[in-house]
């Protein structure tokens, strides 16, 4: 991600560019299973979906 800090206001000063590479999914799955993280992260990255954060999104 980029920002041009002369015109952070402008709405082309932000540029976001998504780069997709392989990567044994189970593998960082595990990773994130025996860390810290709450293991709904790993579950997210098994699925390809998701959010740990769903439950606290409220609807206007």
């Amino acid at each position: 991600m980029n920002l041009d800090r002369f015109n952070a206001l402008l709405s082309d000063s932000i540029e976001i560019e998504f780069i997709r590479f392989d990567y044994d999914v189970e593998k960082a799955a595990k990773v994130v299973d025996d860390s810290p993280l709450s293991n709904e992260y790993g579950d997210m990255l098994r699925k390809g979906y998701g959010s740990p954060f769903n439950d606290y999104i409220i609807d206007a």
